[in-house]
């Protein structure tokens, strides 16, 4: 009797601690997905590349001042890719992106259109016809 006891004890445990580490997993991903930490996270670009063209020059920058990137890094075509803008903010400001894919075409929009911190998100999808901002959530 002594041994079923001490099994079953054991069972218990062991099922508590995987609903424990399932919780943990889903609650972590859940908070990465809703994005919950935007406003402390370095401001970050996701562009994605629906063109049929790779993209093979970025410069993001700030609308005022003289503070600017640029990356000659390639996003090839039905791909996507994360960036974090190294730019010196002084004070409030709004900052732009300027493409160009591998036909010299290119473009310039707004990725975060007022901020104080660059801290937050923004996505952009690129086509043949235009540069859209889907999320705009910088601050």
């Amino acid at each position: 009797m002594e041994k079923s006891g001490r099994r079953n004890t054991i069972l218990i445990v062991f099922i508590f601690i995987a609903l424990f580490a399932a919780t943990a997993f889903l609650l972590v991903n859940w908070i990465k997905s809703a994005e919950v930490f935007n406003f402390v996270r370095p401001f970050t670009v996701e562009v994605t590349n629906d063109s049929e063209y790779d993209i093979v020059s970025l410069e993001f920058g700030l609308l005022k001042g003289e503070s600017k990137e640029t990356l000659d890094k390639i996003i090839a075509s039905g791909s996507k890719a994360r960036f974090i803008p190294n730019l010196d903010l002084t004070s409030e400001n709004a900052v732009y992106l300027k493409f160009r894919d591998a036909r010299g075409e290119g473009g310039e929009l707004t990725v975060c259109g007022y901020t104080e911190y660059l801290n937050g998100m923004t996505r952009v999808r690129i086509n043949e016809k235009e540069a859209v901002v889907e999320e705009m959530d910088c601050f």
